[in-house]
């Protein structure tokens, strides 16, 4: 369609609909997020079919992926119930939650690919690389600040539970929220595009970049359960499959390096963007006592 090139990618869209005598006929533009039908072109050879703002259907090169309709298609639900995290979030972390969700999208937009470590606050990170060319000093909080001043009052109650969170006008609001403040957080994904990892605390602040991580040939052996999130479909999330692989399998140093930073720092999670857009999230598994990663992880993130 030749007059999709003059809107705005991911905020406004081409209105299509059937007139009286059943042809297809455009009407106008509409704002995204629509609670409509939308197709979306969101790369070369990717389409991912919205039914309000959830993605159902991902068609990539002609392989079609079904969503199931549960949180198997909200990526850090879905790290979390791989990783077997055993507590319902609070509101604080599902704010937290969404505003990475939008910095990983934007670590993917640069297209330099990169890798960001998110670590609990009184983690001791340094103990787990291998140099640091620019640390914050003090930690940059800007990020975190924004999003604090949308609740100086206290954080609102979500819905929790699959189904409630469909239409919790909560979340709506807290994605617009974010959206106005998104400027923030494609500055700190930019610095992702610096060689090295981006490091940053569970509560969204900067504490270094263009760190260089250990690369122990010893630990090449470690046992990694991996989920595939590009397959045909994704199943429900009670009925997850994960294959097991050697670390030396998971993939190029980029990879394999940040996976590693987990088995020393295990309440960490790593996401590794490749310059094709594609991102892989390692962690550790709290029951099972072996690392995990989800390998496309980007395709729920659209």
């Amino acid at each position: 369609m030749k007059i999709s090139p003059a809107l705005l990618a991911g905020h406004r869209a081409v209105g299509v609909s059937h007139d009286s005598t059943g042809d297809m006929r455009i009407w106008g533009v509409a704002n995204l997020p629509s609670n409509g039908f939308v197709l979306e072109a969101t790369d070369p050879g990717l389409i991912a079919v919205r039914v309000g703002e959830r993605v159902r259907v991902l068609i990539r090169q002609g392989r079609i992926t079904y969503l199931a309709n549960d949180n198997t298609d909200n990526l850090l639900f879905l790290v979390a119930k791989v990783a077997e995290y055993p507590a319902a979030p609070t509101a604080r972390f599902i704010v937290l939650i969404q505003t990475f969700e939008m910095l990983l999208r934007a670590m993917i937009r640069q297209g330099h690919g990169g890798t960001i470590l998110w670590i609990p606050n009184d983690a001791p990170w340094r103990e787990g690389v291998k140099s640091v060319k620019y640390s914050c000093e003090p930690p940059y909080q800007e990020l975190m600040t924004q999003v604090s001043q949308f609740y100086q009052d206290g954080y609102p109650q979500f819905r929790q539970g699959e189904e409630g969170q469909r239409d919790d006008p909560e979340r709506q609001e807290l994605r617009l929220n974010l959206l106005s403040i998104k400027s923030a957080i494609d500055a700190v994904g930019q610095l992702t595009a610096v060689d090295g990892a981006t490091i940053v605390s569970e509560d969204l602040s900067v504490m270094a970049f263009g760190v260089m991580l250990n690369a122990n040939s010893e630990e090449s052996d470690a046992r990694v359960s991996v989920l595939q999130a590009h397959g045909d479909s994704m199943p429900h999330s009670s009925a997850l499959s994960l294959e097991t692989v050697s670390l030396s399998e998971l993939g190029g140093a980029r990879h394999r390096s940040a996976a590693e930073f987990c088995l020393g720092s295990p309440r960490s999670l790593a996401f590794v963007a490749s310059q094709d857009g594609g991102l892989t999230v390692s962690g550790w598994r709290r029951k099972t006592k072996c690392l995990f990663a989800i390998r496309g992880s980007e395709l729920l993130l659209l």
